[in-house]
């Protein structure tokens, strides 16, 4: 049975408890309400948490939603960009120096 939006600590409590109650009484399903019916206590506690809005999964995507809805908040500045690279211009610079750049160009 899915929970509504839930405010207090108090609220969040209550729901895990109701929801334990109904995992205890064998009648908590996973998913839908056709679905199969959760043996695990495991399962249970997660899906308490999911209901109530304490796993970390929904913690994580409200802490984010949050922080951005806020109104006091700057417009995000667009990424810097790294200006591109000046073409090499003398040969011992695109083949390095000594053995290691003689092999580039065929010789020995």
């Amino acid at each position: 049975m899915p929970l509504g939006p839930m405010k207090t600590k108090a609220q969040k409590k209550a729901g895990v408890k109701t929801v334990m109650n109904e995992w205890k009484a064998g009648k908590l399903n996973s998913g839908s309400p056709t679905g199969p019916v959760v043996k695990s206590q495991k399962q249970a506690v997660a899906i308490a948490l999911s209901e109530t809005g304490q796993s970390k999964k929904q913690s994580k995507t409200k802490k984010a939603t949050s922080i951005t809805a806020t109104p006091n908040t700057r417009a995000a500045a667009p990424p810097l960009r790294t200006p591109p690279r000046a073409p090499y211009t003398s040969t011992s610079m695109r083949f390095g120096s000594g053995k290691s750049g003689a092999h580039r160009i065929g010789r020995k």
